[in-house]
This record gives structure tokens, C-alpha cells and sequence, in this order.
């Protein structure tokens, strides 16, 4: 999910205080957007998260309604589904721990386990992080914390791997990042309209960590966790100086799980106060992107471009 947001964690000299900014955000309106995946968790866990983010501003966002995704990438156009290059290498490549999983994939509730992540994503959810003790069968056998070490690491295994090796995936992590990305760029647009009505824009999306994988591999960032921990956050924010800065109004900052990823955005050529240039992200979402997708106009074009390679 991503958050945007004017604020600075730090005071500096003509930069605006946190409780000036407070200020400004309860007397601007307010533009929320907020979307899930169809998995009734990512469900439960937007509300719980919105519960406390607005609860000050309820008064200025009497309804609001989230929109499901049928995607884990958000991208909301009905045709936009592809073929997953990462079950096929999987199951190619790691055809006994495959097959041992599947015995115990259905009797957690996956009756078609294509990736490891889908038996990890199980077992955390129902089991272990619900302190529950881990699940036995018929022949006595029990899922064991060993078993879950394993399918992580090969989940992690597999990602490394592919990402720089397969072009198909890079493809599919391109396009899995857009819809998001674009989204940042649509708000950044929406700021550069503005005249004189102060708005604050918040769009939330409570997804998955095959949700912000691909947006950290495609934008480069270095030193971080896969799989992503539970209840890992992705922040892009939007800054607005009252002044040019490198002939440029508006920037960026990028945080993942709080740490500050900004300087390692292998696309920002210019900074101002260690904020990238917005103008390097727009650049990077509707140029590069679009050209490691392989200049296409839509996501349903590539879709059917993959379903005809894959």
C-alpha cells in the first residue's frame, strides 16, 4: 500500500513544523482513495488501518468505500490477468519439495498450491501466527517449523534468482508495478493543478507482499527483507516547495517498513534535501516502465502478449 502524504519527519530551516502541517491537513479537504485485493484479509486489514489513520477526520469523509482489485497488482481493468511465470519455475525447478507440500496444501485449504509463498502465506496466517499449534495428518506426520524455513527460503530463491535472470519476469514485475506507480504519478499531476484550494490526497492499497515485491526489485532499492515481513508498508510522499528547486516544485520520498529508501531509487538523477525529483519518477513510471514492459498502451495488450509467450 502506499500513503501520500506533506509531511517531514524532521524540522529544518524554512521547512513547515509537524504540528503546522496538522493544522493545514484538518483544514484542507481531503481526496481518499482506498483499494483491497479480493482476499478478505487485505479486506479487513485496509479497515483496520483506516480506523486509526482518519479517525481524527471523520467529519470531512462521512462514507467511504474501498474498491476490490482483482488483482494483487491493483490493477483494476477486468481483463488485466496474465500467465504466472513464477509457479512454472517453481514447479520446474523444485518438483519434490512440490510434491511434498502438496500433501499437506489441502488439508490447510489450498487445493492448488503453485508457489511456495502460497504454502508459507497458509501456514502464518492460520497457524503460527495465531499461536496455534502446527497441523498433523493421517499418517501422523505434522508440518514442522523446518518445512516453513524451507518453503520461505525457497520463495526467496526464487525471486533473487529470476529477477535478474528472466526476462519474462522482469516483464511481469514492470507491469505488476505500474498500476500503483501510476497512481502516484495521477496525484502528483492532480497537486501541479491545483491553485487555490488546498486538497491532501491519500490513496491506500492493502495488498499483499507479492504486491510490493515488484516495486522494489523494478525501483531498485537495496538492503531490504524478501518476502516482505507481515504487515510491511510501502509510503510514497508528495512534496510541494514553495519555491523552484532544481527547476522542479515537486518531489518524492520513498519509505519501506520506515526506513528512508529514497537515495537508493536507481532512476532519481537530481535530489533537493534528499527528495527525489518528481519529475525523474514521472519519467521512470510512464517511460521506463513502459519500455521494460516493451512499449505497450495498455495492460491488457500485455497480457495477451504474455499469454502468447508463456
Amino acid at each position: 500500500m502506499f500513503v501520500v502524504t506533506v509531511l517531514l519527519s524532521k524540522c529544518k530551516l524554512g521547512e513547515m513544523t509537524a504540528e503546522g502541517a496538522l493544522q493545514l491537513l484538518r483544514l484542507a479537504s481531503l481526496d481518499v482513495f482506498v483499494s483491497s485485493s479480493y482476499y478478505h484479509r487485505t479486506l479487513q486489514s485496509g479497515i483496520a488501518f483506516l480506523s486509526g489513520f482518519l479517525y481524527d477526520h471523520s467529519d470531512k469523509i462521512p462514507e467511504l468505500f474501498i474498491k476490490a482489485s482483482n488483482t494483487t497488482y491493483f490493477c483494476l481493468d477486468n481483463s488485466c490477468t496474465c500467465n504466472n511465470e513464477r509457479s512454472k519455475l517453481y514447479l520446474d525447478r523444485y518438483a519434490d519439495l512440490h510434491s511434498d507440500l502438496k500433501i499437506v496444501a489441502k488439508p490447510i485449504g489450498i487445493p492448488h498450491l503453485s508457489h511456495p509463498f502460497e504454502f508459507v502465506d497458509a501456514i502464518l496466517g492460520t497457524y503460527a501466527c495465531r499461536r496455534l499449534p502446527l497441523p498433523c495428518f493421517e499418517n501422523n506426520e505434522c508440518i514442522s517449523l523446518d518445512t516453513i524455513n524451507i518453503a520461505a527460503k525457497t520463495a526467496e530463491e526464487l525471486i533473487r534468482e529470476m529477477y535478474p535472470k528472466s526476462q519474462h519476469i522482469r516483464r511481469l514485475y514492470a507491469a505488476e508495478s505500474y498500476p500503483i506507480a501510476h497512481a502516484v504519478v495521477k496525484v502528483i499531476e492532480e497537486l501541479k493543478k491545483q491553485t487555490t484550494k488546498e486538497t491532501s490526497y491519500i490513496r491506500v492499497f492493502s495488498g499483499h507482499d507479492i504486491t510490493i515485491i515488484p516495486l522494489l526489485l523494478t525501483m531498485g532499492l537495496k538492503n531490504i527483507t524478501i518476502p516482505p515481513p507481515y504487515a510491511s508498508r510501502l509510503v510514497f510522499e508528495v512534496y510541494e516547495s514553495k519555491k523552484m528547486m532544481l527547476n522542479e516544485k515537486f518531489f518524492i520520498r520513498v519509505l519501506y517498513n520506515g526506513v528512508d529508501h529514497t537515495t537508493d531509487l536507481k532512476f532519481c538523477k537530481s535530489f533537493h534535501s534528499n527528495l527525489c525529483s518528481a519529475k525523474d519518477f514521472e519519467n521512470f513510471v510512464e517511460n521506463s516502465l513502459l519500455q521494460d514492459i516493451g512499449k505497450i498502451n495498455s495492460m491488457k495488450e500485455f497480457c495477451q502478449i504474455e499469454n502468447s509467450v508463456t
